[in-house]
C-alpha cells in the first residue's frame, strides 16, 4: 500500500506538545483526515508518545486513514535513516490495511521496540502474515455482515437500548460505568451532570471527541464545546489536573466510541470497521431502491 506523505506545520507541532517537546500521536493524527481511498503519512521530527506505550517510532489510526511517523528515535545512524523511516512508513501502512503484529523479528508487522529491533525487521511481510490476509477478508468480511445487521437495526437498537440501563451513572460523587467508578466529581451535581453527558454521547452513532482546555487550576472536559466534566486537584489526586483530564478523557473516548471497553469486543466492530460497515448499508440501501 502506498501512502502519501506529508509534512506537518511547525505551529501544528507546537500545539501539540508537551513541556518535553514531545507530541501525543494521537492527538496529531486527529488533526488530519484521509479523502476516501487515499492513506496519508504525516513525517515529523519530533518524538513521538503514546498512552500506555511511551516513546514510539509510528503511529496509524485506520478509520481515519492516517499514520504519523517520526524520525526523532531514528536518526543516530545517518546512513541508516532513510531505510529505518521506510521500515517504520511499511509497519505503519500494513496497520491502515487492518494488519495486526507478528512474532517474527523480520517481517514488517513485527513491532520493533528499539532501533536495533527496526534494523533487523525486513520491508516485507512474512509468509504467515500473507497467509492471514486472506483468512483475514473473509472474517472481516463476516465481521461486516455481522455488524451491518446491527447498524440497519440502528433505531430498533437505540431504543432498546434506552429502555435498559444506561451505562454511565452517578453514585453520590462518583461517576460509574456499568458499576466501576471513573471519575470522583467536585459534588453529586456534577456527577450527574457528568453522567448525563457521557451516555448522550454513548447513543449517538459516532459521537464528538472529548477535548481538553486548561483553565487556571483546572481543566474543562468538552465534546463539541459542551462541558462533559470539570477536573481540579482534588478530582486529579492531587496531580496536574490538565494531564489527569487528558488520560481520562482518552479512556472515555475509546467506550464513547467503541460502544464499550476494549475488554467487552465491541470497538472492534464500532471502531475498526466503521467506514466498512457503513459502506455496506449505503450499498444494501441502493440495491433496496
Amino acid at each position: 500500500m502506498e501512502l502519501r506523505r506529508e509534512r506537518v506545520e511547525e505551529k501544528t507541532l507546537q500545539a501539540l506538545e508537551d513541556s518535553r517537546g514531545r507530541v501525543d500521536a494521537k492527538r496529531l493524527v486527529r488533526t488530519r483526515e484521509a479523502q476516501r481511498g487515499e492513506k496519508v503519512a504525516l513525517v515529523v521530527g519530533r518524538d513521538l508518545t503514546l498512552e500506555g506505550c511511551g516513546p514510539v517510532f509510528g503511529y496509524a489510526d485506520r478509520r481515519r486513514g492516517v499514520a504519523v511517523v517520526s524520525t526523532f528515535r531514528l536518526a543516530g545512524d545517518a546512513a541508516k535513516l532513510g531505510e529505518r523511516v521506510e521500515k517504520v512508513v511499511a509497519h505503519e501502512a500494513g496497520h491502515l490495511a487492518g494488519r495486526g503484529h507478528c512474532r517474527d523479528g523480520r517481517c514488517a508487522m513485527h513491532q520493533a521496540r528499539s532501533v536495533e529491533e527496526l534494523d533487523g525487521r525486513g520491508l516485507e511481510l512474512c509468509e504467515r502474515c500473507r497467509r492471514r490476509g486472506w483468512r483475514g477478508r473473509w472474517a472481516l468480511a463476516a465481521a461486516a455482515a455481522a455488524c451491518l445487521a446491527l447498524f440497519l437495526g440502528l433505531d430498533a437498537s437505540v431504543r432498546a437500548l434506552t429502555k435498559r440501563t444506561l451505562p454511565f451513572a452517578a453514585r453520590g460523587e462518583a461517576v460509574v460505568y456499568k458499576g466501576e467508578a471513573v471519575l470522583r466529581a467536585a459534588d453529586g451535581e456534577r456527577a450527574r451532570r457528568a453522567a448525563a453527558a457521557l451516555n448522550g454521547a454513548y447513543m449517538q452513532l459516532e459521537p464528538e471527541r472529548l477535548e481538553v482546555e486548561r483553565v487556571g487550576d483546572t481543566a474543562r472536559v468538552e465534546a463539541a464545546g459542551a462541558l462533559v466534566a470539570e477536573i481540579d486537584r482534588k478530582t486529579a489526586g492531587g496531580g496536574d489536573p490538565a494531564e489527569y483530564a487528558r488520560a481520562w478523557a482518552a479512556r472515555m473516548d475509546g467506550v464513547l466510541q467503541g460502544k464499550g471497553a476494549r475488554s467487552e469486543g465491541c470497538p472492534d466492530c464500532h471502531i475498526e470497521r466503521r467506514a466498512e460497515v457503513e459502506e455496506s448499508a449505503r450499498r444494501r440501501a441502493r440495491a433496496w431502491r
